[in-house]
């Protein structure tokens, strides 16, 4: 007889993203009795289905499937066999969710709430997966930044029950100008979505926008050019491949060697021999 996986919940409270907690489960099988959450989530399950019950009303959740959960709405949850499931479950600060709201309108908003409990949104999904991956791995509080408040922002606009209809925001060139500026002199610190936007006087969900829409890549890719321009520089100059890396603010040599080979299509090794000969 095959032994049963162990069940078992992990949270992790990211310390630069201090307004969200994860929430990981694998081979679940608790029934969690009705509660309240008093902050809003937004989940997905990896592996088997979930029964989220609302009043009188159930709703099943196979496997991909994103589920979202309003602050304060009693439920319950189980899972739909005893073999349990899988999931990851991103809960927000009402706070929050109510500011990136605000940002949208460029007015004072209310909590958004979202209208259904499953939401069919491919688009959405890919966003939640490609955020709890940088969470584990090595995305910045930057790239962590930018698709979190994407993807709340999509599923505010999609889903919720009174939208927030978006501001007209100009062109703002010199506002992105600065912002550009900051990033080539700042490149290889820890830059955030919040600091930037500050930079640039606008909110955080406009920034991001118009950002892509001038330069036609993301804050992020903007700041990972920057250090791969410098870093070609600093080997160039005869630096090492491990000092080149540290000194353009990457995690270590193997993050750098990934966005290098990326971007130029060789390692930075390579790249090396090259110019050598």
């Amino acid at each position: 007889m095959k032994k049963k996986d162990r069940e078992s919940i992990c949270f992790i409270n990211p310390s630069d993203m201090p307004y969200i907690q994860v929430v990981r489960g694998a081979n679940v099988t608790n029934e969690f009795v009705r509660h309240v959450h008093h902050n809003f989530c937004i989940g997905t399950v990896h592996k088997g289905a979930r029964i989220l019950t609302q009043g009188r009303a159930s709703a099943v959740i196979p496997a991909n499937a994103v589920f979202a959960l309003s602050a304060g709405i009693s439920h319950s949850c189980r899972s739909q066999s005893e073999t349990g499931h899988d999931y990851s479950a991103i809960c927000v600060d009402a706070e929050k969710l109510r500011n990136i709201a605000s940002q949208i309108s460029e007015k004072a908003q209310a909590v958004p709430y979202i209208r259904n409990v499953v939401l069919v949104d491919a688009e959405l999904a890919s966003m939640m997966y490609e955020f709890l991956f940088l969470l584990g791995h090595e995305g910045s509080i930057l790239q962590r930044e930018s698709i979190l408040i994407a993807m709340l922002s999509a599923m505010i606009m999609r889903h919720g029950d009174s939208p927030p209809i978006p501001c007209r925001v100009g062109p703002q060139h010199s506002a992105i100008k600065r912002a550009r500026g900051f990033i080539r002199a700042h490149f290889a610190e820890n830059l955030s979505l919040e600091e930037l936007s500050r930079v640039a006087c606008l909110s955080p969900f406009h920034f991001q926008r118009l950002f892509v829409k001038t330069t036609g890549v993301s804050p992020h890719e903007y700041v990972i050019e920057s250090r791969i321009r410098k870093a070609k520089e600093l080997l160039f100059e005869g630096h090492s491949i491990a000092d080149a890396a540290i000194d353009t603010g990457f995690v270590d040599q193997s993050h750098f060697t990934r966005s290098f080979k990326r971007r130029i299509g060789i390692t930075p090794g390579r790249y090396l021999q090259l110019h050598r000969k």
